[in-house]
Formats: C-alpha cells, structure tokens, sequence
C-alpha cells in the first residue's frame, strides 16, 4: 500500500511496523513544513510565484534557495572538465529537525518555475529497494508537462525509458550474485556467477530453495552441479554479459544526452534538476545502493543532482554497516561535488508562530526579567524565551511541536493560572528528550544570559542563570507558605517568585497549577497524545 493511500489501510498498517514508524515520522514532517499540500504530486499543480511558494518561510530559506539556484544554473551549463565526471552533486547538508525536508521541497517548486525537476524521497522508496526505478518515475514526471508541450520529447524519453528498463535487469542480476555470495564460498560464487544466467528469472523458486539451503553445503553441491562446464564456455558467457551491461550503461547516457540537448522547451530549460531527499535515514546498504547507480547512470552533462542528508549521521551508518576501519565520510566524497550547509535557524518565529496557531496566551507563560548588557532589566517575549531555552538544550524545530503541544495542554487544564515556565519548561524538555521524570535536562550550549532581580531598595541587580533557577526552585516548591514568606523576607528572590505564582492560584479547585504539582500535571498531560508520539 502507497503512504498515501490511507483508506482502508489502518489495519494493514498496524501489521507493519515499518510503516507505521514511517507514517508517523511523515505526519511531524507535514506539520514542520506547516501543513501545505504536496503539489509535486498533484498532476496539473497551478503555477506559483516564488512569493507564493515561500509564503510562511519562518527560517528564512529563501536566500539560501536563491543562492543555490543561481550555483545550480551555473554549473549545470558549463562544460565537463572531466571525462569521469560529466554530470554535478551538490549536497545539502543539515541536522536532524531544522527544516531540510521544508527547504528541498519548495527549492525543488522554485526551481520548477524555469527547469525540469524530479523529487525523490529515498526514506519512503526505501521500501521498494530499487533506486534506479525511483529516480526514473521521477524524471517521467517532471518530463510529462514537456512531452505535452512538446510532442517530440516524447520519443527521447522513451529511449530513457527503455534503456533504464534494460540496465534494471543487468543491476539486478548483479545485485543477487552480490547477495549469493554473501552466504557461499568464494569458489563456489566464481562457478555460479555463470550458471545464474541461465535462469530466466532472479526470483525463481528453485534459486529460493537453494538460497535457503546454501548454509547447508550447498556451496559444494553448486559448484559440482558447475564444474563440468568447459572454462572457455563459462569465460565467454561473462564476456557477453560484461559486454552487454557496458553497452547498456553507454545506451543509457547517450539517451540521457539526447533528452537533455531537447531543452528548452518553452520556459523550461536545463540543467535537469533530481532532488534526493531523506538519504540519512534510509538502511545503509539502500543509501549506497542509491549512490552507486546515481554516480554511474546518470553521470551526463546537463544533470544536476541534490542531495539532502545529515552527512555526519549517515557517513556513521555507512561505516556501521560496512566495519568500524570503513571511511565513511571518505566514501560520501566521491559522489558529492560540493556541499552547502544549512544553518541552524532562529527557533523564535516558528515559537511565536506555534503560539499563535495554539491561542495560547503569552501572558499565562511566566518568565522573570533578564539582565540587559547595561545591568537594567529586561521583559522578553514568552516565545523568545522558549526559543532561548531549545536552543540551550538542544532542541531541534521539529521538538517545537512537542514541546508546543504539551505547553497548550497544560495551559487547557490549569484554567486561567498562570505557569511558571523557569521551572515547568525545563521539565517539559525532559519529556520530549525520553527522559524519566526526577531527571535534570542537560545543557548543551551554555546561555550567554541570566536571570535578574532588582534588590527591595532598587539600587542594585542580583542575577541567576537559567540551570540555577530551575535547581532553585526544584528546592523551594515543597516548601509551606510560611517558609516561602520567610525565605523571600530574607531576600530571595526565587521564593518571590514562586509566591506571587501562587498568591492567585485556589488551591482546592486547581491544585495542578502549583509549581510543586508540576511533576502530576506531566504526568495527566502525558495521557494526551498528538499521535506521532
């Protein structure tokens, strides 16, 4: 069943939990890329103007879009200066959760406006395991808007079409000898490399078995069942079958050229542009799958290929998979030209937006001032304190949902009191991290701000850091009404403030308002679920 095919399918996808997890992950994407329909799916989308596409770009993406467009069209009409390398990979590289799946997406609507694009989600064609089927039902979705525009394009691409159709069976038929010799001798894969082209088909039931059984001594049985063939018989069959895949590949590109030499057609004009999205995530062995048939079918002038990954991240699944003394970011390099790297983005916008799409008030979100360059006090924004404390933790755009979610849902069921979030958002944190409650969120990158109060006669500024407040007060909300009054008379200003929370709030009818019932309210909010949780 297609992801996007959902009806009916809740309980087939329930039985598969490769699915589901993917499903999931989908639906925090959709919301991260706030919600918009995928108009690369729809099969007449109406044109946009890049005002149009970037509307709600609450990161600032596009002039990094623009930036790279610019690169893009410039490298993809200059000629090759290397004989092995005709074609261009530019990498887009970024962390997990700051919006890469966003950015691609509408460079890829942006882009539409003046070249053919193909979009290719690797995480999702994963399942499929066959790359270079994925990459051309992409092309023949982008090229379909020429070939009516243009009758005579058609007939390049079915030449693509074709080509790619025969090489598929060349690379698949590779692909299992690879995998036959993953299990059997390396005497016996010189003998059966040979006799597996005499099958009709890679998955017939008889090779099944005898995969099964090839753990068994079955390697000893095929290379007997083999070795009565002549040598010369067996050398000229691989000949022929070397031969014939070469002739293929060379088939292919020169199909590829021919396609690309067809442009322009009206507006739209090279290079051709396949975006690859997702390749972090993907099993490792399928990324470089991906890789492999990218670098060596597709290499021809006039293509530009864009890949989205965390390259860090997927350079230590590579090397996972292929043993610790496997380079990893050493092998990515040999498919990527060059590599742009998304900067982290000012998490505030996306905080204020969220607030707002929640009806969430600032005024119930209670942060105390903090200290200005110039020893005065300062009020801030509940959304820019939000976005101040993810980024101190670590928190990502997409942890913006989460932590959002639980904020309003504790908002919804502490009526009109205010939260004191020096104290429950830290807290919230350590939900969205997996950690258990009783555990202190660690601080990744050390706030360059504090806390300030002004001392009773105003003459003076004590302040506080963010870790101390919360530490602070994780001591002082057990404390009874008397020794809080008693504490904040002697001068300390966190017990100030965990009074003036309370003073408001009637303890017998909202007592989950109460900083020291904080841990409860998680604990009930936490029967709530978004559902991608």
């Amino acid at each position: 069943m297609r992801r996007t095919d959902l009806r009916g399918g809740v309980k087939s996808l329930g039985q598969n939990p490769l699915w589901c997890s993917k499903l999931l992950h989908a639906v925090v994407d959709n919301r991260l890329q706030g919600c918009q329909p995928d108009r690369m799916n729809h099969p007449n989308p109406p044109a946009k103007t890049p005002d149009q596409i970037w509307e709600g770009d609450l990161f600032g993406r596009r002039g990094d879009a623009e930036l790279l467009i610019d690169y893009i069209e410039s490298v993809g009409s200059r000629p090759s200066l290397r004989e092995d390398c005709r074609g261009y990979t530019i990498s887009v590289d970024a962390d997990y959760g700051i919006g890469k799946s966003y950015f691609l997406r509408r460079l890829a609507e942006h882009l539409e406006l003046t070249h053919p694009v193909a979009f290719v989600d690797a995480w999702s064609d994963d399942l499929a395991n066959e790359p270079l089927t994925a990459i051309t039902a992409t092309l023949k979705k982008a090229i379909a808007p020429l070939v009516r525009k243009e009758p005579k394009l058609e007939q390049q691409w079915k030449a693509v079409a074709s080509k790619t159709g025969e090489v598929a069976k060349i690379v698949a038929k590779g692909l299992l000898k690879k995998g036959l010799g993953l299990v059997i001798t390396s005497a016996a894969v010189d003998l059966a490399d040979a006799a597996l082209g005499d099958l009709p088909e890679a998955k017939d039931a008889a090779l099944d078995d005898a995969l099964k059984d090839a753990g068994k001594g079955a390697a000893d049985d095929a290379v007997d069942a083999v070795s009565k063939r002549k040598a010369g018989e067996l050398m000229a069959e691989r000949i022929a079958t070397f031969e014939a895949g070469q002739l293929a590949i060379t088939e292919l590109k020169k199909s590829l050229s021919d396609l690309v030499e067809a442009l322009p057609v009206g507006d739209i004009a090279t290079p051709v542009v396949v975006i690859i999205d997702e390749l972090d995530r993907c099993r490792p062995t399928y990324a470089i799958k991906l890789l492999e048939e990218t670098k060596h079918l597709f290499d021809v002038t006039g293509i530009v290929f864009v890949l989205g990954m965390h390259s860090e991240q997927l350079s230590r699944s590579v090397s996972g998979a292929y043993g610790p003394d496997f380079d990893g970011q050493g092998y990515l390099r040999r498919f990527v030209n060059r590599q742009y790297s998304l900067r982290f983005p000012d998490l505030e916008p996306l905080v204020r937006h969220l607030l707002n799409q929640h009806a969430i008030s600032e005024s119930r979100l209670i942060f105390p001032a903090v200290a200005k360059t110039d020893r005065t006090l300062e009020i801030l924004p509940a959304s820019e304190m939000i976005a101040r404390y993810m980024r101190a933790y670590g928190m990502t755009a997409r942890d913006a949902f989460s932590i959002m979610d639980i904020i309003q849902t504790c908002v919804a069921v502490t009526k009109d009191s205010e939260l004191l979030m020096p104290y429950l958002l830290p807290m919230i944190i350590r939900k969205v991290k997996g950690m258990k409650f009783g555990q202190t969120p660690k601080i990744e990158t050390a706030p360059s701000w504090n806390y300030a109060f002004e001392d009773w006669n105003n003459q003076t500024l004590s302040t506080v850091s963010m870790e101390s407040a919360f530490l602070d007060l994780s001591g002082k909300v057990g404390l009874s009404q008397r020794d809080l009054v008693n504490s904040a008379n002697a001068n300390d200003k966190i017990s100030l403030v965990l009074l003036k929370i309370q003073q408001n709030i009637d303890i017998n009818s909202n007592a989950l308002a109460l900083p020291r019932n904080y841990e409860d309210l998680l604990q009930r909010v936490a029967r709530f679920s978004n559902g991608s949780e």
